[in-house]
């Protein structure tokens, strides 16, 4: 390992405002072992209660606690004794509790100087302590934002925290450290490595490293593990109402006095925990779940435990002070020691042999859609309130509620999918309540930028995925797409259509061909009636951050009705019949059994043996066993997935623009494989569930799709995003920085994808892009597996305490549609990268029934884009946000590696002022979290290097 001295990269650390971390105990003796004891309690923001639910106390049946009386408790507590100290971590339960508390002057102003005089310090800084394996960068950095600028404007420069502190999420990711580095954090402490990995940093002493965040920017950030990968307190020592744990006695008179046995088990503890680091500080936690409703009791204990343990210390050399974080990194500061780099990540996290954390890199595959889709359409809302000046007081409310349930849903027990079904549904609600007002924002800001008729109605269709839209059946619809992607989308688009023939034309009433489809769907899976009974198929281009309209009118004749002839429901039953689909790029051959078998590149009359096929693991249930498939393990009862039987039965139907094979795997899959035009990929559009239960001893079952390229020598060796962003080299059944025992060869090799899995060679590469996250892997030269849906029928023992066993909308279990994009191409690992961006940035579409074309398209802007010059190829905006006193929160990302592609991996220069719609009387650049400036300047042209990530906040003429 590469070792750099730890005095060099914290030189500024403790520099600036008086804050808490200014004010910081003393420890008299260089030689003890000087222990900072931070008091702390871990807030979840949801998992077997509500968010709201554990914030009030209600629903004691399931826990009885309430975050509410942990802020009363401790800021008593404190109030006590000026030595004492407390950390809180998440922004969202503080807001809660000083709304609650609004009114209460005197005791926002008592927690605010226990804040100032370094009592109580703030970590994290985000919304939630988010998950780092399923979350998408762009919604890792709003909910910092979020809560980081709630800080600053409750506390000042006193409320930005210095450390981050992840001490829970199941895995941690180079980019989220990336990210942290840019936002200014100082360090970060996290909670779960792979135990193989904690024994290997007990012997070596490596248990605090600088990590690399990023090999482009040089992102670096101090970071510590804890020495039992817990953030509880040491085993007997723990005084909360909630533990079991003997209190401290501290009379001789009374039966169980245990004041001078405490005190030494606890010295004893402290050194051995001591003998892992490189120094003589330790940071030792003292807390856990919910943990200080009653903190007198905590804080009397170990008041009592401390001072026994001080007036002796120099028989043991062992000296306890309460402390925070900021504090127990400003002593490290004054020492001078080398510490180990890590240039890799901790996934996947494994606990022990058998109980790999890689079940939840899919759980709840839904509710992961559904995060990813109002995600997009959150910089859709600020794009459209930038673009149409909606600045109001509600305005700013409206995007607020967005912004908080997005917020929420990165916690480690949401996005991830481990929290109880009641819990999901909960999130599902404010996300859909968050949908609503995207919509309704929407709606005001196309009808100020379109100056459509107040008589029009906009109507958005939720279930168009499920081919639902009753409004599309009126005579005549005006359908405008809203694009919050920085480039133009081209491509054919599906929507459903109630008519046998339509006209189609563009904003400019040319007429626009376009192909009507008989629709598809499995009867044993969607039980709905709603159902549009065809698809309507045109091309439509969008300006970047902007809108287009289009027109669709019913028409007698059926000149553009793919006949039934060509729509054609298949059974193979002779040797020759074959069946293929292609487009300008790409022809896909299938095989008797109804599956795709070869893959050809038109351009280079290449032809490879390709391969998709559904398979599903049996996981391992009860049983008597310890370690069991659940919402977060994924324990396979097996090496080789199950088959489905063969042949499946196929239809397709071919047409100028877009040509499909449709098929019925089994009762509870279907799949569309579709190639339009213009596209050099092939989509996979699956259905999945409800996966069978059986009425006796249900057996769960883990649903894969696998991709194969025959041929394709990657030799273990694959690829895959980390939070949207940086692509992590991964190696079958090995790690870089330790060696890992594998003896689960199958959930041990999983990776999370938030994005997409590459495999190449020096010929070929197979890239899967993805619309939600998964759980990926490679497991043999040239094939890609992603595991797609999950059911199972045994709690696998972490907490949550309920099955896996999602009942879906009618009870029969949960059925999931999503889509990947799968492209094969010669050897460029860049290729990917403007494709996955489409994937994020999906159009928003709304419909509006009109009665007149001419008069709607004389009285309404039916184009427009906020951006006056072309964005170059390699950049994208991630963040175009509209703030009071006329300025605007602007993020610009790189969206390249260093050494991806010899062209697009350079530094490229754009002028903000000549990019947008709106002029630029100036900018101030920020770190990525908007707080810190680092210069003020009139000069709006700027240059980004690969990766790199620029905040600005623009001021409009």
């Amino acid at each position: 390992m590469d070792k750099i001295f730890f005095v060099l990269v914290f030189a500024c650390i403790g520099s600036g405002y008086s804050c808490s971390w200014d004010n910081c105990p003393s420890f008299d003796s260089e030689n003890d072992i000087n222990v900072h004891i931070i008091p702390h309690t871990h807030d979840d923001m949801g998992w077997i209660k509500t968010v709201d639910d554990y914030y009030t106390g209600a629903k004691k049946r399931l826990v009885n606690v309430g975050v509410q009386f942990i802020y009363d408790s401790v800021i008593d507590e404190l109030s006590k004794d000026k030595d004492r100290r407390f950390v809180f971590a998440e922004v969202g339960f503080l807001m809660r509790w000083i709304h609650q508390h609004g009114s209460d002057v005197k005791l926002i102003e008592k927690f605010k100087k226990l804040v100032a005089d370094g009592q109580i310090e703030i970590i994290g800084g985000g919304w939630v302590q988010p998950d780092e394996a399923a979350s998408h960068y762009i919604d890792l950095i709003d909910q910092y934002t979020l809560g980081l600028q709630y800080l600053n404007e409750t506390f000042g420069e006193c409320g930005k925290p210095k450390v981050a502190w992840q001490i829970d999420p199941f895995g941690h990711s180079k980019e989220h450290a990336n990210l942290l580095a840019q936002m200014g954090y100082e360090a970060l402490f996290l909670g779960r490595m792979h135990f193989n990995e904690l024994e290997e940093r007990h012997q070596n002493k490596s248990m605090e490293f600088v990590w690399a965040g990023s090999d482009d920017q040089r992102t670096n950030i101090f970071t510590g593990g804890f020495y039992t990968n817990s953030y509880a307190s040491p085993e007997n020592f723990c005084f909360d109402q909630l533990c079991a744990d003997d209190p401290v006695v501290e009379d001789p008179s009374l039966d169980g006095y245990n004041l001078p046995q405490m005190a030494a088990s606890f010295v004893e503890m402290v050194q051995k925990r001591s003998s892992v680091l490189r120094h003589n500080h330790l940071l030792l936690l003292m807390g856990g779940d919910f943990q200080y409703s009653n903190a007198n009791m905590y804080f009397s204990q170990m008041d009592l435990l401390f001072k026994e343990i001080n007036k002796d210390s120099a028989s043991h050399n062992v000296t306890v002070r309460y402390s925070i974080p900021s504090c127990y990194m400003r002593s490290l500061k004054r020492l001078y020691f080398q510490v180990p780099t890590k240039n890799d990540d901790f996934f996947p996290y494994a606990s022990s042999e058998h109980q790999y954390w890689t079940g939840y890199y899919t759980s709840k595959p839904a509710l992961k859609g559904l995060i990813r889709k109002v995600s997009n359409f959150l910089q859709l809302t600020r794009m459209l309130r930038v673009a149409a000046s909606l600045i109001s007081a509600d305005h700013y409310r409206d995007e607020d509620t967005i912004e908080r349930a997005m917020g929420l849903v990165q916690h480690h027990d949401a996005v991830t999918g481990t929290s109880k079904e009641a819990v999901t549904v909960d999130y599902e609600k404010r996300l859909l309540i968050a949908m609503d007002t995207v919509e309704e924002l929407t709606d005001l800001a196309f009808r100020t930028l379109s100056h459509i008729h107040h008589d029009v109605k906009i109507h958005f269709c939720p279930l168009l995925n499920e081919t639902v839209c009753d409004v599309v059946n009126s005579e005549t619809v005006a359908v405008t797409f809203f694009n919050s992607n920085s480039k133009p989308i081209e491509e054919v688009v599906e929507i459903p259509y109630y008519s046998r023939s339509a006209l189609v034309q563009d904003n400019n009433l040319n007429d626009i061909h376009s192909e009507i489809t008989k629709s598809f769907r499995l009867a044993e899976q969607l039980l709905s009636n709603q159902t549009a009974p065809f698809q309507i198929t045109f091309p439509v281009s969008v300006p970047a951050l902007g809108y287009k309209t289009y027109f669709i009118t019913k028409l007698k004749s059926k000149r553009n009705y793919l006949s039934r002839k060509n729509l054609v429901k298949t059974k193979y039953r002779s040797p020759n019949e074959t069946v293929s689909i292609e487009n300008e790029f790409i022809r896909l051959d299938f095989a008797q059994n109804g599956l795709v078998q070869s893959w050809t590149d038109i351009r280079t009359n290449k032809t490879e043996q390709f391969t998709q096929q559904f398979f599903y693991y049996n996981g391992m249930g009860q049983n008597g066993t310890e370690a069991r498939t659940g919402a977060y393990i994924f324990r396979p009862n097996g090496t080789c997935p199950i088959d489905l039987p063969q042949p499946i039965q196929i239809e397709y139907f071919k047409g100028e623009l877009v040509q499909e094979v449709r098929q019925v795997v089994s009762p509870w899959i279907s799949q569309v494989i579709r190639l339009r035009k213009g596209d050099s990929f092939a989509e996979f559009e699956y259905t999945v569930g409800p996966l069978p239960k059986e009425e006796l001893s249900p057996i769960a079952k883990e649903v894969i799709t696998r991709y194969t390229v025959s041929g394709l020598g990657n030799k273990n060796i694959f690829y895959t995003d980390t939070n949207g962003r940086q692509l992590m080299q991964r190696t079958v059944n090995q790690s870089p920085t330790f060696a890992r025992n594998v003896t689960e060869p199958i959930s041990g090799n999983y990776y999370p994808i938030t994005s997409q899995i590459l495999i190449q060679d020096g010929q070929s590469q197979l890239s899967v892009l993805t619309d939600r996250s998964h759980g990926a892997t490679s497991l043999a030269d040239g094939q890609v597996e992603v595991m797609l849906h999950r059911r199972a029928f045994d709690d696998d023992g972490w907490g949550v305490d309920e099955a896996l066993d999602e009942p879906g909308q009618d009870g029969r279990g949960l059925i999931v549609k999503g889509v990947h994009k799968v492209l094969l191409t010669q050897t460029d690992k860049s290729a990917y990268r403007p494709k996955a961006q489409d994937v994020y940035h999906r159009p928003l579409i709304a419909f509006s029934p009109i009665q007149s074309v001419d008069d709607y398209k004389k009285n309404t802007v039916t184009e427009f884009s906020l951006l006056s010059a072309e964005l170059p190829t390699q950049l994208q905006v991630i963040t175009l946000k509209a703030l009071p006193n006329n300025r605007i929160l602007l993020r610009l990302e790189h969206i390249y590696q260093g050494t991806e592609d010899v062209i697009l991996s350079q530094p490229v220069t754009v002028n903000l002022s000549k990019l947008f719609k709106f002029r630029v009387a100036s900018l101030q650049e920020t770190d990525l979290s908007g707080l810190t400036v680092l210069q003020s300047t009139s000069d709006a042209v700027i240059s980004l290097s690969p990766m790199q990530i620029r905040t600005f906040y623009l001021t409009l003429e």
